[in-house]
């Protein structure tokens, strides 16, 4: 049996990968349920559908860390505005617990490194509310 895969492979790979039932696959595709349960014996079959879902894998954690990044730098330059509030303190602590310096890490000036070393202040233990005053 030949390692290279025919186009009509590839393309049942692709649609595996991407969460295709094998039975729409071998309709869309012309062929029987049983060629496609056959295919997937084949290690260049395998190797294929893998590939495409660490390909997808790495394009979702791209998306995530970018929007992560930019959630937590337009959270930055809103707290730079009122660092008085009950919402900023909230904030800061979460920003404690997810680790933000893994998040923004240079992106945070060095002109606020207070920003990134909160633990130095004494705070009463955070008690979230989901009543409205």
């Amino acid at each position: 049996m030949s390692k290279k895969l025919t186009p009509i492979q590839i393309r049942a790979a692709e649609m595996l990968a991407h969460g295709e039932k094998q039975h729409g696959i071998a309709f869309i595709l012309s062929v029987s349920d049983n060629t496609v349960s056959r295919w997937k014996k084949q290690k260049a079959f395998n190797a294929l559908i893998e590939k495409t879902l660490a390909d997808k894998r790495a394009v979702v954690l791209s998306k995530i860390n970018g929007l992560a990044e930019a959630a937590a730098l337009a959270l930055y330059e809103e707290l730079k505005s009122d660092q008085n509030s009950k919402r900023v303190e909230v904030a800061f602590r979460l920003m404690d617990i997810l680790g933000v310096e893994r998040i923004l890490g240079p992106a945070l000036p060095a002109s606020k490194p207070e920003l990134l070393t909160l633990e130095n202040e004494a705070r009463p233990p955070l008690t979230l509310s989901l009543e409205k005053p």
